[in-house]
């Protein structure tokens, strides 16, 4: 064994640095659970207006199949 180790000294305030430990813990789960939050509102929000741009845009005559006259295997006007 090494020789020039200096001698073992206990910690004086073990709780202090678990306190110290288990806050930060806590303090990044809050931080991830008002992200999650917000990321699910604006998710909800992207999600309506999509909704309401596919609505619309169902409402002009232009379908999942593409535009108008259109077959679903064009694509800029040459076939494939």
């Amino acid at each position: 064994m090494v020789q020039n180790l200096p001698p073992y000294t206990p910690i004086k305030s073990l709780s202090h640095e678990l306190g110290i430990m288990f806050a930060f813990i806590a303090a990044c789960l809050a931080v991830v659970a008002v992200y999650a939050y917000f990321w699910r509102i604006a998710q909800h929000r992207n999600a309506e207006k999509e909704l309401a741009r596919r609505k619309e845009l169902h409402a002009r005559g232009l379908r999942r199949e593409g535009y108008p006259g259109r077959t679903r295997n064009e694509i800029g006007g040459i076939s494939i």
